[in-house]
């Protein structure tokens, strides 16, 4: 009993075991959003903005990283098919 009133008066403790999570809590702190492009307020899961029609996008990680790497890696295959046959 003891321990379970002590996990009750932990910070991170929520009642409510359905709840938001803390980091979900940070990124929607509310369900409005600003358009990148002409500020205007639309919902936070959007994908086009109503006011202008501007894709809202979430950048992901190592996006810029695909094509050089896919060059690189078609360069060296190709090096690797001429020296099969040079030799």
């Amino acid at each position: 009993p003891d321990a379970l009133a002590a996990g009750r008066e932990h910070p991170d403790f929520d009642p409510d075991f359905e709840g938001p999570s803390c980091e979900d809590l940070e990124r929607f702190n509310s369900d409005v959003a600003t358009c990148p492009e002409c500020d205007a307020d639309l919902y936070h899961d959007s994908t086009i903005c109503p006011s202008c029609g501007h894709a809202i996008v979430e950048p992901r990680a190592g996006a810029g990283l695909t094509k050089p790497v896919i060059g690189a890696v078609a360069l060296i295959a190709l090096g690797a098919f001429v020296l099969a046959f040079v030799l």
